[in-house]
């Protein structure tokens, strides 16, 4: 659709939803001059020069939750089955958390992170009906809302340690806006919350050693992400869709086979990125969209894929894992999507032998058939990697 509609219809969109959702005022730029702009350009700080001390904190605070959570357990008779996506998820979002919002004083950090992992999760749940339904008829969504918000009170924020520039620079931001009260200045920190949910759902299904990362890493983003954006149709018409039609990432004209994961797929001949993607006879330019397109494309994507191959890396280098065979179905919406029923699989911290060489095995394998076309995401499939014997 975004060939057809106006992209730069999106403010007109999210400044209409965003505040019913999250709870805040309406951030108009009468009421508020200058501080859209502001906003925006605090998105620099999450790219170019401000991504290598950030992707620096995230590896601390990712190995910091590892040796919480992980690597205490040492040895064969600490073997035990865990819900992949559940496991992927909370060590994501506890060092995402950590990396962009610093630590509070009041608890530990990781119990900290955990308890707005717990919040915000039941939020993300229930965010799709927030957009479109009161929040009244949605039970408990809107004290769950209301408990987030009061977490990022900006009394609270400001005793937080190690916040990252892009926080500290929001926070400032908001500090000269007198019209802006404190539940709309946590309000927005709560929109900033959900984004980081939604970003930490990306490496859920990805475990890979290769020595194309990006081409892997992208080739994942392919299989579990298909971007919705949202336009605004400013008269009324029909629209006819040939058939059969499918998502870009899953059409077969543009990706040969698109069920399948290629570690390669997104590498020319000389092993380079690969940018050339055709569609009747076209070259595309938007061929992969896991974080949206053009002007509102996700600011944080950039740290986000940094985040993944750090995350997997760590993965491999301190955990033995074993996938269970069963495949479970997919399930779609306007998140990333997740599974149904999470996949189980086994963890065992490794005992580390430095003059050891590690080797893995790269298995493929191909998307069951039960699942609807538009609900191809996360599978185990992605990448299985075995430690050869």
């Amino acid at each position: 659709m975004t060939f057809v509609l106006n992209p730069l219809h999106f403010p007109e969109l999210s400044n209409t939803v965003a505040p019913f959702a999250f709870g805040y005022s309406p951030l108009s730029p009468e009421r508020f001059p200058g501080l859209g702009e502001g906003v925006q350009g605090t998105f620099q700080l999450l790219q170019g020069p401000h991504l290598e001390p950030l992707s620096h904190c995230m590896m601390s605070n990712l190995l910091l939750v590892f040796r919480e959570d992980v690597l205490h357990h040492q040895g064969p008779l600490n073997d035990w089955r865990i819900a992949l996506y559940d496991f992927c998820l909370r060590v994501a979002f506890e060092a995402t958390f950590m990396t962009v919002y610093g630590r509070s004083p009041r608890l530990r950090d990781i119990a900290a992170s955990r308890k707005y992992d717990r919040t915000s999760s039941c939020f993300l749940k229930d965010l799709p009906p927030v957009l479109q339904v009161p929040l009244w008829l949605l039970g408990r969504t809107e004290a769950v809302r209301q408990r987030l918000i009061s977490s990022f009170s900006p009394s609270l924020v400001s005793k937080w340690s190690n916040a990252s520039l892009f926080i500290q620079r929001r926070c400032e931001l908001f500090d000269q806006q007198e019209a802006l009260s404190s539940h709309d200045k946590a309000g927005t920190a709560l929109s900033v919350i959900t984004i980081i949910g939604f970003i930490t759902r990306f490496p859920r299904n990805l475990f890979s050693c290769t020595c194309f990362p990006d081409s892997a890493v992208s080739e994942s983003l392919r299989l579990s992400t298909m971007s919705i954006n949202v336009r605004v149709a400013t008269d009324d018409f029909t629209l006819t869709l040939d058939r059969p039609w499918s998502s870009v990432h899953l059409d077969p004209e543009i990706y040969p086979d698109p069920e399948s994961f290629h570690f390669d797929r997104f590498l020319d001949d000389d092993g380079k990125e690969r940018t050339d993607f055709f569609k009747g006879g076209q070259r595309l330019k938007h061929f992969l969209m896991p974080f949206g397109s053009g002007a509102t494309m996700c600011p944080g994507r950039h740290i986000a894929r940094q985040e993944i191959k750090q995350f997997v890396c760590l993965l491999l280098l301190h955990l033995d894992l074993q996938l269970d065979e069963q495949e479970p179905p997919a399930t779609a919406g306007l998140q990333p999507r997740r599974p149904r029923h999470h996949a189980a699989a086994q963890r065992r911290a490794l005992q580390l032998q430095s003059a050891a060489p590690k080797h893995f095995h790269l298995a493929k394998f191909k998307l069951g058939a039960t699942a609807p076309p538009i609900g191809i995401i996360w599978r185990v499939q992605i990448l299985v990697l075995r430690k050869l014997k």
